[in-house]
Order: C-alpha cells, then structure tokens, then sequence
C-alpha cells in the first residue's frame, strides 16, 4: 500500500502503527476467522475469511470509522453479516441430490424397491383391504399385540391368526398374485 493516501494509512493504523505488528494482527485476525467459518460449517473458510478481510478493509479505505475498541470485533461483524448472505443465498438454491437418490436409477438388484417405492406398494396394497383388516393390521405394528388384545377383546392368538391371515393377503397385492379389483384402479 502506498502510505500517501490518507485511508490506507489509516488501515495501516488499524492493525498496527509498526510492520510487522501489523502482519501478526492480520495473521491473528485471518486464524481467528478461519475457525469461525469452519465452526459454521462453510463450504469454503479460507475465501470467507478472504473476502471478509476484503470488504472491511474496502470500507476502512472508504472512510469507514471504528466505533469498537478491538478492530477484531469489527471483522467478526462483517464476518457474520457474510455468513447470513451465505445462508440466504444456499436456501433459495434447490438441493441438489445424489445420482443415487431413491427412485433414480436402476435398483441396487433385480427384483429390489427402493425403500420409497416400497413404501408406496404397501400403502396401495393396504387400501385393498376392508377397512377393518386395513386398522388391525396397521394397529397391530404400531400399538403391539398386548394393545390390541385389551382394545378389541381378542385373545393373543386370535390376534396372531388375522394378522398372519391378513399379511398373507398383503404379500398377494404386492406380488401382483391377487386379483385387482375395479375399485384399486381409481
């Protein structure tokens, strides 16, 4: 810098009157911010901490005045309004997913649903069922089978027979080994 100009006198001020003070400040300050931005999990921490540098030393030779004691704190605050930009920026971007995200692509092995399609089977299958077969056996999973004994009055084995009954006629819908009826294909 060329220390005619008044502003980079003052940056020079800033960080120290002597040299080599001023590049162990500049050292200190470049460390500190390169944890910061790693602590945040930034993509990049070393152009972060660059760019913060950057635009607070361009608004020091802009005239900028230091109201804070320690200039660190200044940097930081620019270093967080630079974070926030950051954040903003990466929510209005669309995620972008791997090439082997469920439902792209060929499955792992023949005859294997990705977990999402597997999903979607059972769901159209269980709305095959009568509806009372369709709430036991959901219930069945989702509450046990001592639940259910004590809500519905069985016993635990007649419980265990519908259930097995029941799950024989899922695995038919989702073998396509059953009959559709007009009623699944709307």
């Amino acid at each position: 810098m060329a220390l005619s100009d008044p502003s980079d006198r003052a940056v020079l001020a800033l960080l120290g009157e002597e040299p080599a003070r001023a590049e162990e400040l500049y050292r200190q300050l470049r460390e500190r911010l390169l944890r910061f931005f790693e602590w945040n999990r930034c993509a990049s921490p070393e152009d972060m901490a660059h760019e913060t540098i950057c635009r607070a030393l361009r608004r020091f030779s802009e005239g900028q005045v230091l109201h804070a004691e320690n200039p660190h704190s200044y940097f930081f605050g620019v270093a967080k309004n630079l974070l926030r930009e950051q954040w903003k920026c990466a929510a209005r971007e669309p995620l972008q997913l791997p090439d082997d995200f469920e439902g792209k692509g060929s499955p792992p092995e023949p005859g294997v649903l990705y977990p999402v399609e597997q999903r979607i089977l059972l769901g159209q299958s269980l709305r095959r069922l009568p509806p009372e077969e369709s709430d036991l056996i959901v219930r069945y999973f989702s509450e046990g089978s001592d639940q259910l004994c004590a809500t519905t009055g069985l016993s635990p084995n007649a419980i265990r027979i519908r259930v097995h009954r029941i799950r024989k006629k899922l695995e038919q819908y989702c073998c396509g080994t059953a009959p559709i009826a007009e009623k699944d294909l709307k």
